[in-house]
């Protein structure tokens, strides 16, 4: 529907900005064949603006697909790295956690830590730790998710009492 060709030859002035070397026709296929039309007869048809007849001219001269989505294709600039996430890891495994003596046959992999606890004061404390070490912290949320994900940890005891000899 749009085509390029080559500018018909004119005549050279003084002082001439940058010579343009080629030029769009416009097309519109009717039921006796192709019809080349003006620009704004091929905009108004089709319903679009300028702008985008102009970026999917462009791509096409660039190599590349008129209708091709670039959007998610750039790296994140904040991108959390490994390295934060291994230190929340750290962090959150450095608290005290102990396993239910009664209640473990049931879920022998849930841990539980202090009642005094919360996620937000082991977040407080990581942050201060990432200031001594001037390091770089995450935000709170992604700290709760790594908490609530990759840990089976609760902080209220179990209701059934535990043994003194599985607290240790």
């Amino acid at each position: 529907l749009v085509h390029q060709a080559p500018v018909a030859t004119r005549r050279s002035r003084t002082g001439e900005r940058g010579e343009k070397t080629c030029t769009n026709l416009y097309h519109v296929t009717s039921n006796d064949g192709t019809v080349r039309v003006c620009k704004k007869y091929f905009l108004d048809t089709f319903g679009v603006r300028d702008g985008r007849v102009t970026r999917a001219i462009k791509k096409v001269t660039d190599g590349r697909s008129p209708g091709e989505d670039l959007r998610g294709k750039h790296v994140a600039a904040l991108k959390i790295t490994v390295e934060q996430t291994q230190a929340v890891e750290n962090h959150i495994s450095s608290f005290p956690s102990f396993q239910s003596h009664y209640t473990r046959v049931h879920n022998p992999n849930r841990k539980y830590l202090s009642p005094e606890l919360n996620v937000s004061q082991m977040y407080s404390l990581y942050r201060t730790q990432c200031q001594e070490n001037q390091t770089i912290s995450v935000k709170e949320y992604f700290y709760r998710h790594i908490f609530n994900n990759k840990f089976n940890l609760q902080f209220h005891a179990s209701r059934k009492d535990t043994c003194k000899h599985c607290d240790r």
